[in-house]
């Protein structure tokens, strides 16, 4: 005579836990991705913010023939230390670094400096970590602390975010949407 089981097996049960382990690792790494480039994003907005604030302000010094000893922000000396962020230097660049007291100053809102730390004022403000560093001749913005790009590499500039951002993943080829 058949008994008739009603039970669950034990080979149903590692089946469906295994299902639900593949489709749970799908939507991790799919929210990941997606997290990274929300990150990216982020980081491209608030250094095109703060890019059109430094061009604005560099207008303005120009049209009021402003000595470069009264430009806000402090005046980056040493050429390697920006070297070290991808980014090619001239000579008639003019390099600031805008620290969190300065951006307040400048009106930006505290939410969107949440990274940038005030730092001790023994470090020199050009190994300070956290800071913006902008090229008034340029509108060229470094943020010193990068941002980790969707291969786990860090990005410091704008032009290296939106290289990112555009290169489509399957096909290797730049493209137009964000």
């Amino acid at each position: 005579m058949l008994k008739n089981n009603k039970g669950v097996t034990l080979a149903l049960l590692i089946i469906t836990v295994i299902v639900i382990m593949i489709l749970a690792s799908i939507t991790i790494s799919a929210s990941d991705a997606v997290l990274t480039r929300t990150r990216l994003q982020t980081a491209v907005a608030n250094m095109k913010i703060i890019q059109a604030k430094a061009e604005s302000m560099y207008e303005e010094y120009s049209f009021n023939a402003t000595p470069e000893e009264d430009y806000i922000g402090k005046e980056v000396t040493d050429v390697g230390y920006l070297n070290m962020y991808g980014v090619a230097i001239l000579p008639d660049d003019k390099w600031r670094v805008w620290d969190r007291e300065i951006l307040l100053e400048l009106g930006f809102d505290a939410d969107m400096l949440k990274e940038v730390k005030d730092e001790d004022e023994e470090t020199p403000i050009e190994q300070r970590k956290e800071r913006y560093i902008v090229n008034y001749v340029t509108g060229e913005v470094i943020f010193t602390t990068g941002v980790e790009d969707e291969k786990d590499e860090r990005v410091y500039t704008v032009n290296q975010i939106t290289d990112t951002l555009y290169v489509d993943k399957d096909t290797n080829e730049v493209g137009t949407e964000l």
